[in-house]
């Protein structure tokens, strides 16, 4: 349901929610590697932004999932994407 309305221009791919949590937040948290290269793919995703505790997509995919492999999945997604270079 999310791609349908993304890819038919009807929702806001960096809309947040309460918290501040964009799409890309919330599918690093979640460990959701496919996901999260479509929305990449999709162009225009903030991935500087951040939440309202100061943490990024980068920084929460390395802080929620317990699983190594799908951090290093994740984050290999947002590497060539040119989104993790300059985070510290």
């Amino acid at each position: 349901h999310v791609r349908f309305l993304l890819e038919n221009g009807e929702f806001d791919v960096n809309v947040q929610t309460g918290g501040g949590s964009t799409a890309l937040i919330l599918s690093c948290k979640g460990g959701h590697v496919n996901f999260v290269e479509w929305l990449l793919g999709l162009g225009g995703v903030d991935a500087a932004h951040m939440d309202q505790k100061g943490l990024t997509a980068t920084v929460r995919c390395c802080i929620t999932i317990p699983r190594v492999q799908t951090v290093q999945n994740v984050i290999e997604e947002l590497l060539v994407a040119g989104i993790c270079e300059g985070e510290q």
